[in-house]
């Protein structure tokens, strides 16, 4: 099938779940009940605070991988110099 026939199908294929589910007794959610927009949680939200863990981490990460050896030291903190051809 192709996308288009998939979003025809959709409509149906969600009430046929709904159908079942209240069936079974299940309790669903789905996502088209009106929530007050301070309630929820947006995808931009999210992202930000999951980069800002990220970033946290990585910053325990390097302080917690600084070598001890000052020759180390030296040659990371060196760049090699751009050779021709």
């Amino acid at each position: 099938h192709s996308v288009d026939t998939g979003l025809l199908a959709l409509p149906v294929i969600i009430e046929t779940m709904m159908l079942i589910g209240d069936t079974a007794g299940v309790n669903y959610n789905t996502g088209m009940d009106d929530v007050p927009s301070e309630e929820r949680e947006t995808l931009a939200k999210r992202t930000i605070e999951k980069l800002k863990q990220e970033e946290s981490k990585k910053e325990n990460e390097e302080e917690e991988d600084i070598p001890e050896d000052a020759n180390m030291v030296e040659k990371i903190g060196k760049e090699e110099e751009p050779m021709g051809l």
